[in-house]
């Protein structure tokens, strides 16, 4: 458990950070409503590839 600490705190504290802002959309609309979906899906895969 000690090691799952201390990897998890190492990536809380990483630089690897983007902002991502999608016209027109809420964050509730990002729980249901695939044209709000879809963009995040599209940015937030080839980062978590890159970054994890």
């Amino acid at each position: 458990m000690e090691d799952f600490r201390c990897a998890a705190d190492c990536l809380v504290t990483l630089d690897y950070k983007e902002l991502l802002v999608i016209p027109d959309v809420s964050h509730y609309d990002l729980y249901d409503k695939p044209e709000a979906v879809q963009p995040a899906l599209d940015a937030l895969i080839p980062f978590f590839h890159k970054h994890l």
